[in-house]
């Protein structure tokens, strides 16, 4: 730890060059180590699209988690609700009432994030969630993403008092923070 500051930790490496992840009981069991300060858990992959909706047994959330984020891309905006843009369409529809064709819309986004059944199902009751909008570079002035994140923020929900702005592949990943 001295060294690298960090360590990875899967199950396997699986014929795709992904990592399995380790048990929600494994993780807690790391936390309590003393050299141990944060974990961070992919929870759910999205195959590469924007948007996704989880299935019943998504994402896998350690009860001890007391953040999660929920990230999204903002070029899903705008798109059609297809399999080609967005995983699990049909479970996106179900939960934000959009037909399969339809252009997915800030607010159908929102819901989907908001959704008990949504992003951040499963969450622990005690853990902040934090929504990230990503690819902002690809979102000129902002005006999407600040009209998504005020759609999430109007939304009420209880454990969101912030949403960040960003662009993950970037040295300065944090654009803009909006906050109830």
């Amino acid at each position: 730890m001295d060294e690298y500051r960090h360590i990875t930790v899967a199950k396997e490496r699986l014929p795709s060059g992904k990592l399995g992840g380790i048990s929600p009981e494994a993780v807690i069991k790391l936390s309590r180590l003393a050299s141990v300060d944060y974990i961070i858990v992919e929870a759910d992959g999205a195959a590469r699209k924007s948007l996704k909706a989880p299935n019943s047994t998504e994402p896998v959330i350690p009860a001890n988690t007391t953040l999660v984020v929920a990230v999204v891309g903002i070029e899903a905006v705008g798109r059609e609700l297809t399999g080609e843009n967005v995983f699990r369409p049909e479970i996106v529809s179900q939960l934000t009432g959009l037909s399969p064709g339809d252009f997915v819309t800030g607010d159908a986004v929102a819901v989907l994030i908001t959704h008990p059944l949504g992003l951040t199902r499963g969450s622990p009751s005690e853990a902040r969630i934090i929504p990230f909008i990503n690819k902002m570079d690809l979102d000129p002035g902002f005006v999407r993403g600040r009209e998504l994140a005020e759609a999430v923020i109007s939304r009420g929900h209880p454990r969101i008092e912030r949403v960040i702005l960003g662009r993950l592949q970037s040295s300065s990943p944090v654009v803009e923070i909006i906050s109830k």
